[in-house]
């Protein structure tokens, strides 16, 4: 595995299947993310072309974004999404907006931050196009948001979902639509604000996935808080139930 790169194998190297679940750390792996998300948008019609072949946004460089994936054996990234945590009310940082999700429903989540928790949200969700594993590295990559999610002490988790999406994140997630769809900032499409209460659904979403990607993060899961911890230093964490 390249430099830059932190499993959430930390001495067994656990798989999935052939695949784990990485964190970007370093700008050349950071580039392997913007590269694929550009392709996997630009294959959709979500964005336009641009000579960078790179999709990036301000918010990927906030303190609270952590940048996740999935790589295969030989190590390639086939998967990526952008996890993101907004800070509670009390910590005083009203200012501070984790992701777009802020600037494009302020009214919906304002009524959410009234719980004063933090509140995580999964974007920029991107995989290889054409793989042939796009069924596992979707699972896992969602599961990673929702470990990840209750491993912040998160109250909410948020995703922005195109229409030809939503079953998906119904299913494998219980999200609900909070909204009518909206536009986000440089996409092609209007997307639906979804979230799910962690706290209250937490266990129904877990049963949700195949036995074996649960027994993947049951045993990484001590090294996923550890990292999840080490990126949001300004969040008071706690341990999942």
């Amino acid at each position: 595995m390249s430099d830059g790169i932190v499993e959430t194998a930390s001495e067994t190297k656990a798989q999935y299947r052939g695949l784990r679940v990485v964190q970007a750390t370093a700008d050349p792996q950071m580039d392997e993310v913007y590269s694929l998300r550009y392709r996997a948008y630009l294959k959709e019609s979500a964005i336009e072309p641009n000579c960078t072949r790179r999709f990036i946004d301000n918010y990927d460089l906030n303190r609270t974004s952590v940048p996740l994936g999935v790589v295969n054996q030989r190590g390639r990234l086939i998967g990526a999404i952008r996890f993101a945590v907004q800070p509670p009310m009390s910590h005083g940082i009203m200012d501070f907006r984790s992701s777009p999700e802020f600037q494009v429903f302020p009214d919906v989540l304002r009524q959410l931050e009234q719980d004063d928790r933090p509140i995580a949200s999964g974007a920029r969700f991107a995989i290889e196009p054409e793989n042939p594993r796009r069924s596992e590295i979707a699972v896992l990559l969602m599961l990673a948001q929702v470990v990840a999610a209750r491993a912040s002490g998160a109250k909410w988790g948020l995703a922005t979902v195109r229409g030809s999406h939503l079953h998906f994140y119904r299913r494998f997630c219980a999200m609900k639509p909070l909204c009518e769809p909206r536009r986000m900032p440089n996409l092609n499409y209007d997307y639906t604000l979804m979230g799910v209460d962690i706290d209250e659904a937490y266990a129904d979403v877990i049963a949700r996935y195949p036995q074996a990607c649960r027994d993947y993060f049951e045993r990484e899961h001590p090294f996923w808080s550890a990292e999840i911890t080490h990126a949001l230093p300004e969040l008071a964490m706690r341990g999942a139930a």
